[in-house]
């Protein structure tokens, strides 16, 4: 099974030991957007709590707002859109 299916499922406590007992660090920003899309806001939390969804990640030209900057509450909002 992918880790996006995870996401897409809901499956928080597999990412979570991922990141924490398997020190699995890399690349957790793929996952924004499969969270995003299926509305995981568990998982959107952790994501951003470890520093996932920033301005920075691949998500952020869909999050911005009329001044151009990404606001973590924006992520909630196109997740809502979806």
């Amino acid at each position: 099974m992918k880790l996006s299916q995870l996401v897409a499922k809901g499956h928080l406590d597999v990412l979570k030991y991922l990141h924490d007992e398997l020190n699995y660090r890399f690349g957790f920003q793929r996952y924004c957007r499969p969270a995003i899309q299926y509305g995981k806001v568990e998982i959107m939390e952790w994501l951003h709590a470890i520093g996932c969804m920033n301005p920075y990640d691949a998500m952020h030209e869909l999050c911005m707002d009329q001044k151009g900057k990404c606001r973590p509450f924006n992520f909630y909002l196109f997740a809502i859109k979806c």
